[in-house]
């Protein structure tokens, strides 16, 4: 069978081709041979039918990754070899996709390839952080111990994802709320009170013109409007994802929005010290720990600050006289260090840090429809002040005008 590969090579440059081979296994191995680490392999005979399909763009979950960790522990502990654990995952996993990645890991094993080195042909999957603790638990014939705390890691991981995405449903519905309401007025409300008035020729107040035109420029360029929107919002995404400024303003504006800043200081602080915990805990040197840790933070600022730690840590210097300088790590944060690193109680420090900051997050989370109401209800009331204003003031003049006649 014919098939199609995609594969990185020690320099991390992307290698697309085709190949024979007998299964998926073999055309991972071959590729394993010529130094290059498989991102991707499918039948090309099936290349576009609707499981292919349904395989390559069936989505992984984070809960997928918990359970795939937690059993395997389970079995494991419980006496089953790897391969056979493997095995039988792959068997349980509903997930297509998920399930083939499974057995492609499972033959490697079986072929005496380890386990950390399997799941590395798998980047976008498992993460390097995954796969360094899977690695240092083989080393240090921890396996078990080490799936467990990953499993850990990933739930709170999880959590703090589905806790913070929970958080915007509110002021996100009431934009949506407030878009609608606005667009309803503009296409629909206002162009018949603009009949009305104009028909009595009397003098409009400038905020009424303003407004007349403003809704007569929707009604008309609505299209452009729209794709000028949706275009602003894509160049935007790629600009804070594909070029280093964008990156780099991303990251300091994040963290000096009102109220989502303060959140998100407490996020990327609570992920710091939760993967610091874990992979101290795994047995990881420091420095694994801290350039491990900077590239998975998810802001350039901090990556930064970590990585300057990490240079400093390797001159000689220990971890917290290495954050002494740094402008987003608080000084609370740096002593708790310096005395984990004084009484040789680290990995109990940094946990006891990742739990104080997660305990910050939620209670900013629970309490962040409190925080922006008072924002969002003075925005409303701003935007209803003034369109009422403006559709009012010339009614009740035309009203006056009557009477007067």
């Amino acid at each position: 069978m014919e098939f199609l590969y995609k594969a990185r090579d020690n320099k991390g440059n992307l290698k697309v081709g085709s190949m024979e081979a007998g299964n998926e296994a073999e055309v991972v191995s071959i590729l394993r041979e010529h130094s290059l680490i498989t991102t991707d392999v499918s039948n090309k005979s099936s290349a576009m039918t609707f499981e292919n399909l349904e395989n390559r763009f069936s989505p992984i979950k984070q809960k997928d990754k918990v359970m795939f960790s937690r059993e395997l522990a389970t079995m494991i502990n419980a006496g089953l070899p790897i391969v056979e654990a493997l095995e039988v995952l792959a068997i349980q996993q509903k997930n297509k996709r998920f399930n083939q990645i499974i057995k492609v890991v499972a033959r490697d094993v079986a072929s005496g390839t380890t386990l950390a080195a399997s799941l590395g042909q798998f980047p976008n999957l498992f993460t390097d952080i995954f796969v360094n603790m899977i690695a240092a638990g083989e080393k240090s014939g921890k396996l078990v111990e080490i799936l467990v705390k990953l499993a850990d890691h990933l739930e709170k991981d999880y959590e703090m994802s589905s806790k913070t995405k929970g958080a915007m449903i509110y002021p996100a519905f009431v934009m949506v709320t407030l878009i609608s309401v606005t667009g309803l007025m503009m296409f629909y409300l206002i162009p018949k009170i603009r009949t009305i008035l104009e028909g009595t020729g009397g003098q409009l107040p400038t905020i009424t013109r303003i407004l007349f035109n403003i809704s007569s420029f929707c009604i008309k360029y609505w299209p452009f409007i729209i794709l000028a929107i949706f275009g602003t919002f894509f160049l935007f995404k790629y600009y804070i994802n594909n070029t280093r400024s964008g990156q780099i303003f991303w990251a300091n504006l994040i963290v000096k929005v009102p109220v989502f800043g303060i959140l998100m200081k407490k996020i990327y602080m609570a992920r710091f010290a939760r993967t610091a915990s874990t992979l101290i805990a795994s047995g990881l040197s420091i420095t694994d720990v801290l350039d491990l840790t900077s590239r998975t933070i998810g802001n350039l600022q901090y990556e930064k600050e970590l990585q300057y730690a990490l240079e400093s840590v390797k001159a000689g210097n220990n971890l917290s006289d290495s954050l002494k300088s740094s402008r987003v790590f608080p000084s609370s944060v740096v002593h708790m260090i310096a005395v984990g690193e004084k009484t040789g109680a680290l990995e109990e420090v940094v946990t006891k840090l990742a739990q104080f900051y997660e305990e910050e997050v939620d209670q900013i989370v629970n309490n962040l429809s409190k925080l922006l109401e008072p924002t969002l209800i003075v925005t409303m009331g701003i935007g209803v002040a003034v369109i009422a204003y403006a559709i009012i003031v010339p009614i009740y003049d035309l009203t006056t005008a009557m009477k007067n006649n």
